[in-house]
């Protein structure tokens, strides 16, 4: 069964807090629906904003004790994922654009709830998700402690997959998903 989604949210800062609470949402979903899986593979591009950072790599750790599913990730180059998020993301902006062209300017809405709304009547095989900006406020104070500390893992960039070891902090890098055996240690 092929499920897809989309978050609407009111906050513009596509961070890893943002990333760490659609996964919340996702993985709630998937384990209601889907209570065998036990393991999830994460594939995204490459983006350091988003997912390729120190603090992802943090939050990949406490990934099982988060969600209490274990977790690997393994990225795209930057900006060459074009996946089927790429295409979601498109469809759902412009049937919005086109919508908002044939409605009377003093008619038109800026409400993320509106909008919400709208695509769901829209686009009935996507479920949407709305995560409001105070929902992801409550995370960033939350993980900004665990955060406060981290080092930066040098080198992060030539590898593209990061499976967790422990709750500590120590992940497994390879250059390929595919290694038999990690390059690094971290």
């Amino acid at each position: 069964m092929i499920s897809s989604h989309c978050i609407v949210s009111d906050d513009l800062k596509h961070d890893v807090n943002m990333v760490y609470k659609t996964q919340e949402i996702v993985l709630k979903y998937i384990k209601d629906n889907f209570p065998h899986i036990k393991q999830i593979h994460y594939f995204s591009d490459g983006c350091a904003a988003r997912y390729k950072n120190k603090f992802s790599f943090l939050n990949l750790c406490h990934h099982q004790e988060d969600f209490q599913i274990n977790a690997q990730w393994s990225f795209f180059a930057t900006s060459l994922g074009n996946s089927e998020c790429d295409d979601i993301g498109g469809t759902t902006k412009r049937l919005a654009r086109k919508e908002s062209l044939q409605i009377p300017l003093d008619k038109q809405s800026t409400i993320p709830k509106t909008f919400l709304d709208f695509c769901d009547k829209k686009m009935e095989k996507v479920k949407f998700h709305y995560i409001a900006r105070e929902d992801i406020d409550i995370i960033r104070s939350s993980l900004e402690t665990c955060f406060r500390d981290m080092r930066t893992v040098p080198g992060t960039h030539s590898f593209h997959n990061f499976k967790p070891l422990n709750s500590t902090g120590t992940t497994e890098a390879r250059r390929m998903s595919i290694d038999k055996e990690p390059s690094l240690l971290t």
